[in-house]
Parts: C-alpha cells; sequence; structure tokens
C-alpha cells in the first residue's frame, strides 16, 4: 500500500491489475486494467481498463483513451519461406530445443514497422485497434469499434472499418491555429480559467497570457517505473 501511495504522490494512479514492462509518464497520468510493453505518456492523459498494446506505444499529453484499446505487434514475414515465427524465434517452441539464429531475429527485428505514436489531444473511443506503424495527429478523434489502418491527420475525425475520416474537428483556420500555438504544451494548472468552451477565444486569453509572461510550456520531463507494479 505505500508503494501505491507513493507512486501516486509522483502523479501516477494505477489499478493494481496494471502491467507493463517499462512505464515512463509525465505526471499526472491515470491508468486502469492495462497491459502493456514499454509505454510513454504525457501529462493529463489517461487510459480506461482492458488496453492491450504490446509494442512501444507513445501517447502525447491530454489524451483520453476508452476501454478495450489495442495496438498490435509486428506481422509475420510474409516474403520469408514461412511466415512461422519459428524461423527467428525461440519463445514460441523452446521446449523443442530449437536452434538460436541470431542473425535471423536481428533480420525480422529490422524488418519491424515503427512504434504507435499517439499525439496530444486525443480522444479513443472503446474497442479501438491500431496497428504498429500508424500516427494518430494532434488532436484527432476515433470513434468506438473503428480498426485504423493507416496515419491519421491532425484534427480528424474517423470511424469505421477500416477507418475513413468523416469530417475534421474545426476549421481549417483554426487548425493552423492550433497547430501553430500547440496549447498542450502548457500545464494545466497554470492555464486558469480559460474559456475552453470556446476554442477561438480560449487561445487568444492563452496568447495573452504568454504575452504577459504568465504562461510559459512545461518541460518534457518522464518519470520511469520499470517492471510490472506490485
Amino acid at each position: 500500500m505505500s508503494k501505491e501511495i507513493d507512486w501516486l504522490s509522483r502523479g501516477l494512479k494505477h489499478v493494481p491489475d496494471a502491467r507493463w514492462k517499462l512505464l515512463k509518464f509525465e505526471a499526472p497520468v491515470k491508468l486502469k486494467k492495462i497491459v502493456a510493453g514499454n509505454l510513454t505518456i504525457g501529462a493529463w492523459s489517461y487510459i480506461q481498463k482492458g488496453a492491450s498494446m504490446p509494442g512501444n506505444v507513445l501517447i502525447g499529453r491530454y489524451c483520453s483513451i476508452a476501454e478495450n484499446f489495442q495496438t498490435h505487434l509486428p506481422d509475420h514475414p510474409t516474403h520469408w519461406l514461412s511466415t512461422s515465427t519459428c524461423q527467428y524465434q525461440r519463445t514460441q517452441f523452446d521446449h523443442w530445443m530449437l536452434p538460436d539464429l541470431p542473425l535471423r531475429k536481428k533480420a525480422i527485428l529490422n524488418a519491424r514497422a515503427p512504434d504507435v505514436i499517439i499525439g496530444n489531444d486525443v480522444w479513443i473511443g472503446r474497442d479501438v485497434t491500431i496497428p504498429r506503424g500508424c500516427v494518430i495527429g494532434d488532436g484527432a478523434i476515433i470513434a468506438t469499434g473503428a480498426v485504423v489502418t493507416k496515419d491519421v491527420p491532425a484534427f480528424a475525425v474517423v470511424g469505421g472499418v477500416p477507418a475513413k475520416t468523416i469530417r475534421m474537428r474545426f476549421s481549417a483556420e483554426l487548425v493552423k491555429r492550433l497547430n501553430d500555438f500547440k496549447w498542450w504544451q502548457y500545464d494545466r494548472n497554470d492555464m486558469g480559467q480559460i474559456t475552453f468552451e470556446d476554442p477561438y477565444r480560449a487561445l487568444d486569453e492563452l496568447q495573452k497570457m504568454v504575452e504577459q509572461g504568465k504562461l510559459t510550456p512545461r518541460e518534457v520531463k518522464y518519470r520511469k517505473h520499470p517492471g510490472l507494479p506490485e
């Protein structure tokens, strides 16, 4: 219990069933019942229960990720003699004394697609699947049940199987302002009572605070929590 309180004081709230190999986070972050490999997640982001992220996943700030989010490991090698992992990996069949093949293991590792990258201020609905190699732009929204197969533009709303752009969240003018200003570089605790419900006015207010020296970017500085939490 003391360890849980200790991590909570450092800005990480998680339930005992959460699992990861390596976690890097900016406080505050909230994780429910998730299973992850190497997860890096920005401040003011949360992931609900049921998420499975076995690879290397980078998530930005202010992201909202609903239940049963899934990312996938790389595909099997379709251009090799076989698609079987026994060509380069011992772990599946180690009881049968397969030879270790470091050169072939290195080859398949080099052939893997880039990790999943999720930008800032991204909202992902329930039961969404994103394969490795995809980049989700800042401000994007992914609808419930969507299966993403390619990069998602910033501030796009996508949905379906496979996921397609439904509309843009804002006008081209406002999207440009948002991309230029990058409000997510600032800490919520420093923003005060800005008019969040009116994006144009909120940006004006934030810009004024910056000009007055009342608002400065928050340095990106991750804390590390290695291994499986108790």
